[in-house]
């Protein structure tokens, strides 16, 4: 399931266009202070490109367009965004701005009390944050695509 969450993660991430960054310890600091709210909303996958928003959370799975080319693996059926899931999908946005950044992807999983235990999280196309609490040596060790954050996370350049 973690790698299928990863693979959609990147597939969203591949769908976008934005400005590169360099991963930092900000950006993971900031996705950790999201978790409440995602774990408010029960959210399990979320990724926002250019023409689409698509959201899994306790609600049901939600999505701007039923064209639109997001997770096609993932849970069905999509329903149209309605105004709840719009309202849910704004204070996401809202925290997340807040915080400096805006969240353009996240795919956590979480444990029986409803906390994030691990996930792929992103702000933009080109880094994904990769949450997993005392990692080991990085998978697939590869120094021009993954970097070290902290014992808690590792960044893949896509």
């Amino acid at each position: 399931m973690r790698i299928l969450a990863m693979l959609v993660a990147l597939l969203c991430a591949s769908l976008t266009v934005s400005a590169c960054a360099q991963p930092n310890s900000q950006d993971t600091q900031a996705l950790e202070k999201l978790f409440p709210a995602m774990e408010r909303l029960e959210l399990t996958r979320f990724c926002v490109t250019k023409d689409c928003e698509y959201v899994a959370y306790s609600r049901g799975v939600y999505i701007t367009d039923s064209m639109c080319v997001v997770d096609v693996s993932g849970p069905q059926p999509r329903l149209a965004i309605d105004s709840q899931a719009r309202m849910d999908l704004d204070f996401l946005y809202r925290d997340s701005e807040a915080l400096g950044r805006r969240l353009q992807s996240a795919f956590p999983t979480y444990n029986s009390q409803s906390k994030i235990v691990e996930g792929t999280f992103s702000f933009d196309n080109c880094i994904d944050y990769v949450y997993d609490p005392g990692w080991g040596p990085l998978p697939d060790f590869d120094s021009e695509t993954e970097v070290a954050i902290d014992d808690n996370w590792y960044a893949r350049h896509c």
